[in-house]
């Protein structure tokens, strides 16, 4: 049988080492779990219609905008735009023209708040039956709200194990089994 004194400086490096990796696991799985959830909301917002005036600015490149004066297509669409036509983030060429010429059809005389919801409605429609793989982030293991939940299992885990050898330890220690 080991000297106590082996056994006590066994467990304070295990409990050391333990700490050390559980802290540095907690730490990435909350940036990591951060960092998901940033990329879903980035995601989310790729479909959002942007009505505005040429030159004002997008709210971000993967926006699909629209003029709101005639309906023509805004530079900060999703794609390298070609011009008078938007693209949709895995939207067809199809897809494309169609929400470009409802939108230029609506805007004739300027975009209405009822025609922008209308817009934005045929967007939704075509997000709706868009198959997966061909949205943001698809096939992807470790991206958006995925990662955002396997980072919290990570940050959980890591907790858990840091309480239980702690508790370990101090129960050890509290029989007088090791830190004498």
């Amino acid at each position: 049988m080991a000297p106590r004194s082996k056994v006590t400086a066994l467990w304070v490096t295990v409990a050391s080492l333990g700490t050390l990796c559980a802290i540095g696991l907690v730490a990435f799985g909350a940036v990591a779990g951060l960092a998901g959830i940033l990329d879903q909301t980035a995601a989310d917002r790729v479909y959002h219609v942007q009505f505005g005036h040429p030159g004002a600015g997008c709210d971000s490149k993967n926006t699909i905008g629209f003029d709101i004066d005639d309906g023509q297509a805004l530079l900060c669409s999703a794609s390298p735009n070609t011009i008078g036509q938007t693209h949709g983030y895995g939207f067809s060429a199809a897809q494309n023209a169609e929400i470009t010429d409802l939108a230029t059809q609506l805007g004739t005389d300027g975009l209405s708040p009822a025609d922008q919801q209308q817009v934005q409605q045929r967007v939704d429609q075509i997000v709706a039956d868009l198959p997966h793989t061909r949205r943001p982030g698809h096939g992807a293991l470790f991206w958006g709200a995925r990662q955002a939940w396997i980072s919290c299992g990570l940050v959980l885990g890591s907790l858990l194990s840091l309480v239980l050898l702690w508790w370990a330890l101090l129960r050890s220690a509290a029989r007088g089994n090791h830190l004498r």
